[in-house]
């Protein structure tokens, strides 16, 4: 929720909508059908938000970045439901 609420603020053109799904895993889909997920569907959601979070976003291209991303993802991920007290939003299930 958190993450949803931080990128509608960004996205002054409107070219990003956060919506609900059936699992935790974050997932992108451009409208042509193409799907990113994990820490790639949040660096292209950056990308599309544009302006430095589109330098940011483009960063995960980059091999070691990358890696070191999805190792965090896939940490605060598992974590998630313990994590949320510091962020303020109960974890959705």
């Amino acid at each position: 929720m958190r993450w949803a609420r931080w990128l509608r603020r960004r996205d002054r053109a409107g070219r990003v909508s956060a919506i609900g799904a059936e699992t935790p895993e974050l997932v992108a889909v451009a409208p042509d059908g193409r799907r990113w997920e994990r820490a790639a569907a949040v660096n292209r959601a950056l990308v599309e938000v544009g302006g430095p979070w589109g330098v940011v976003g483009r960063a995960y291209g980059v091999p070691p970045l990358r890696w070191l991303e999805d190792a965090v993802y896939g940490w605060v991920a598992r974590h998630r439901a313990r994590l949320a007290r510091f962020w303020g939003d109960p974890p959705e299930l």
